[in-house]
């Protein structure tokens, strides 16, 4: 399922919600139209965001809470509450589906401080009435709403070592965690089985990679963080670096997670402050006893309310063939098409140059006399000048008219190619917003006016781009611009392939298609040259083909009905006579289940991010690549740079480019064999052994483009530097005598951004955390002497040793930071914050690359006093030999029963059986009852504690 997302340039914004007297309303939570009807599903909702809205109301320090939810159900359950349109454009909603990801996750939290764009809820944990896998269900929902709202992140720790399970500091290993002062243990794997690899005092070796942090499930006291441990009741508290802040909410800088590493070290409450959410009147807490019970309200979604507004002025007769052409093609295409317009659906059309005028008042497309009437109304004659907000003001008169119940939900198309410099552009957006109505805009050419992204932007719409002789279809982008089901339940098909080719007489192309599609499948070749005549051909499996000859109508296109088989497909169309023309092309499909591929495109600050997905699940292992006019950027999913988390399904890459302003952006995905991953990504589990890995020898392909994509302008010479590191670690820590070496690892950047070579590495360390926060320079320099660091190719790893000297015990704490420079003196930011252990007095010395990565080391046994004994009764009375050898033996049996949970070898090899798990403070023989610690799930539901 695809998700549209337009990105707005100010922080608090959610479309769709509005905060107001310290309340959030109009939250949407879609029940999927896979999702079997089931009305107790509806009170299950009410009561879970009911109790989240309580448990919001007192993490937020009695400040916020859900005023008013609305429960959108499918078109296809029993007519039930208000119908109305509600569009998948809503930004800020839940949706609730039966997908393959079986963890609630937020999608679209790419940027501190900005927010997501929709959060996930598997069915399964929503209809679950006791405790989840995840926790209570209001501790989920407020830990996923702080994400989809405040864009803050996760505190604990992960599999990426950069942001891994434990940190050097003050002479220990510490676990990853917000506050320090969460009860439990350290032990080996996701049960924290008893194991010396899991010695925290320890510090003359790299701790275990599988050693865990396991806190208890009943703390003492309420604290922090919701954020980390969801999963435990009492930890409801949002994190503060506040002065004041008591000990357990208190916010910590050291620990290596997602939340200081992307908002610079900030606690999730100085992110949470720099919200509009918490300024002014509404960061005075209200009484305790407020009553946070939302108003709910149950919509049924309905078909779609929209009105074409086209520009039909004389600049539209530009181009060959002329825009004008290219406008009433793909405008007939789309009306035609049960896959773009669904039967149902209401459609107006408006022409506006000089003037504005109603061609086709909004009428229910019923029938195929509907439609004919409908495309005879697209315009064919361009003149006159350009007055957009002419067209907009009537088109808002039209719906008002048509629909005077309610507006809201409506929707306006505007395509224009023109500048409208009059305020009427501007009056009639905020016209539209203040009645619901949304405004999506397709700019074609660099000639119309820049203000229609601004429209768009202020209703909640999406802006597209279309340069003319571009890669891009017109039809791609007015199909872009129809929003799909917020349900999933509509009529609209999934792009495969759309592309254009260049002055040829023959059109040649392949689509795939693959596992979930190939059903009602339409592809549509728009020629340049009306006039002609063409061959047309498609071969595929199954000894599929499909032939005509001496075509003259345009479009050409071929409805596939029913279902095509998986595999490829090849299109063949020639010109008659043999005349080199350009073309268009578009592949589109339906799908036969409810877990195809869905690829869904962002954009901010030159950075594409695409989630590739497939019931919702991470699909690994694809290819994708952004393309922006000549400019080219692949898109890595590995948690470097700006890709927040390695594996999740999110590409991101960033454009270097040229040319600036607009840009007519698209992302294609393409796989041979891809891997899903069932979980990892999303909340915290307490039972990660019911995640999966599924692989897929299959390929597939998709298409998407990019909405509001804008270039930042660029200068003469190179004023980009170096991009951020982003994963500097230890990757081992070796002990000899009083010296202690430290293999640090990093991902090397870019010359510009993370693109080419940089030229220099800066190593800068210090005692005090802030010296290396706040004031690089004011660090010490790490001289490397004359040992050669020049960085690598971007994204090859770096490795380095370094080494700490000193005589006296190794307690104190040092801050490793590195950043990258380029040849004109350009510097990048400053990486992660990486903490080791040291002396007071230590020396620090750079010992140059290596090629050391960690294994585990073996466990010196401390010795038994056995030897001593023996030696002890050598010359004594034979009653003492006896005794002391009755106590050799009980001595041999303890170290043998020890050996059984404590081996010296990898633990990884170890017998994996469950072992009581005791408290350290706590002694075998105690009777009293044990303080509960997580130990995972025998199976999806069912807690375990001892």
């Amino acid at each position: 399922m695809r998700v549209l997302l337009v990105l707005v340039p100010f922080l608090g914004v959610c479309f769709g919600v509005t905060f107001k007297n310290n309340k959030y309303e109009g939250i949407y939570v879609a029940i999927q139209d896979s999702v079997t009807e089931d009305q107790s599903l509806i009170g299950r909702i009410k009561e879970i965001f009911t109790d989240a809205s309580r448990l919001l109301f007192r993490a937020t320090g009695e400040r916020v809470y859900f005023g008013e939810i609305n429960i959108v159900v499918p078109k296809s359950w029993s007519p039930q509450g208000d119908a109305q349109p509600v569009q998948q454009s809503e930004r800020g909603y839940f949706k609730i589906e039966d997908g393959q990801l079986i963890t609630p996750r937020t999608f679209g939290n790419d940027v501190c401080g900005q927010g997501g764009t929709y959060t996930y809820l598997p069915l399964s944990f929503v209809k679950n009435t006791s405790r989840t896998d995840f926790g209570k269900h209001e501790n989920v929902l407020v830990h996923e709403w702080a994400q989809l709202r405040w864009g803050v992140f996760s505190e604990y720790g992960t599999d990426e070592e950069a942001k891994g399970y434990f940190y050097q500091a003050q002479g220990k290993w510490k676990p990853t965690s917000c506050n320090g002062n969460v009860k439990g243990r350290v032990g080996f794997g996701i049960d924290c089985k008893p194991s010396q690899w899991c010695d925290t005092d320890d510090i003359t070796h790299r701790i275990h990679p599988k050693c865990r942090f396991c806190p208890d499930l009943t703390q003492p006291e309420a604290g922090a963080s919701i954020m980390d441990n969801q999963f435990v009741d009492q930890l409801e508290l949002f994190c503060d670096d506040a002065v004041g802040t008591p000990a357990v909410q208190r916010h910590n800088k050291f620990a290596t997670n997602k939340q200081n590493l992307y908002c610079n070290y900030k606690s999730v409450w100085a992110v949470m402050r720099e919200h509009s959410d918490f300024m002014g009147v509404h960061s005075r807490p209200l009484p305790e006893d407020t009553d946070t019970t939302p108003v709910f309200n149950i919509l049924q979604e309905s078909k779609s309310k929209i009105v074409f507004v086209l520009d039909t002025s004389g600049s539209m007769d530009g181009g060959s063939p002329t825009r004008m052409v290219r406008l009433h093609e793909t405008g007939k295409y789309i009306i035609e098409n049960e896959e773009e317009i669904c039967p149902g659906s209401h459609l107006g059309i408006v022409w506006f140059s000089s003037s504005a005028s109603v061609k086709k008042a909004i009428t229910k497309v019923d029938s195929k006399a509907t439609r004919d009437e409908l495309v005879d109304a697209l315009p064919t004659n361009p003149v006159g000048g350009t007055c957009i907000g002419c067209g907009l003001e009537l088109a808002i008169d039209e719906i008002r008219k048509t629909f005077r119940k309610s507006t809201k939900h409506s929707e306006i198309i505007l395509m224009s190619d023109g500048e409208d410099s009059g305020e009427a552009i501007t009056e009639q957006a905020k016209r539209a917003k203040d009645l619901g109505i949304r405004i999506h805009t397709i700019s074609i050419s660099n000639q119309s006016s820049e203000r229609l992204a601004d429209v768009a932007k202020t209703t909640g719409g999406k802006s597209l781009f279309l340069e003319i002789g571009g890669d891009t279809t017109f039809v791609s982008v007015l199909s872009k611009s129809l929003a799909k089901s917020i349900t999933g339940g509509g009529c609209k098909s999934e792009e495969l392939k759309s592309s254009t080719v260049k002055n040829s007489s023959v059109l040649k192309f392949n689509f795939t298609i693959d596992t979930g599609m190939g059903l009602n499948t339409t592809v549509a070749i728009f020629p340049s040259h009306p006039s002609l005549k063409y061959d047309f051909e498609i071969k595929g499996e199954g000894d599929f083909l499909e032939k005509s000859s001496d075509i003259s109508e345009t479009p050409i296109m071929a409805r596939l009905a029913g279902k095509l088989i998986n595999g490829t497909y090849s299109v063949v169309v020639k010109t008659k006579p043999n005349t080199a023309i350009n073309w268009e092309y578009d592949v589109k499909s339906k799908s036969k289940d409810n877990h195809q591929v869905t690829v869904t495109t962002r954009f901010h600050d030159d950075v594409v991010y695409t989630d590739v997905l497939k019931g919702n699940a991470p699909v690994l292992n694809a290819n994708v690549s952004a393309k922006s006019g000549n400019c080219f950027v692949f898109l890595r999913d590995n948690g470097k740079g700006k890709d927040i988390s390695a594996g999740d399904g999110t590409y991101t890459g960033k454009f270097r480019c040229s040319k600036a302003g607009r840009s007519e952006t698209r992302v294609i995905v393409k796989a041979n064999s891809i891997i899903i991953v069932t979980g990892i990504v999303g909340a915290a589990t307490l039972n990660p052994e019911a995640f999966e890995k599924i692989v897929i020898e299959e390929s597939f392909e998709r298409f998407s483009l990019v909405e509001d994509a804008e270039l930042s302008p660029t200068t003469i010479g190179d004023t980009s530097p170096p991009g951020r590191i982003t994963d500097l670690r230890i990757e081992d820590v070796e002990t000899n005598g009083n010296t202690r070496h430290f293999t640090i690892r990093w991902t090397a950047t870019g010359d510009d951004s993370y693109t080419g070579q940089a030229t220099k590495y800066q190593l800068r360390y210090a005692t005090d955390f802030d010296t290396l926060l706040n004031n690089f320079e004011n660090a010490h320099d790490l001289d490397i002497g004359q040992q050669n660091l020049e960085p690598r190719e971007t994204g090859e790893d770096e490795t380095v040793d370094i080494s700490v000297t000193a005589e006296e015990d190794f307690i104190e704490t040092a801050f490793l930071v590195i950043r990258a420079i380029d040849e004109v003196g350009n510097e990048g930011a400053m990486s992660n914050i990486v903490s080791i252990v040291i002396a007071n007095g230590s020396k620090m010395s750079f010992n140059g690359r290596t090629n050391h990565t960690y294994s585990p080391h073996r466990i010196v046994e401390k010795k038994t006093n056995v030897e001593v004994i023996i030696g002890a009764v050598i010359g004594t009375t034979v009653p003492v030999i006896i005794v002391i050898a009755v106590i050799v033996v009980i001595i041999l049996r303890r170290r043998k029963l020890k050996e059984k949970s404590q081996s010296t070898e990898d633990p990884q090899k170890e017998d994996t059986c469950d072992i009581p798990m005791l408290l350290e403070s706590s002694p075998a023989n105690d009777q009293k009852k044990q303080t509960p610690i997580y130990k995972g799930y025998r199976s999806h539901g069912q807690l375990v504690v001892h």
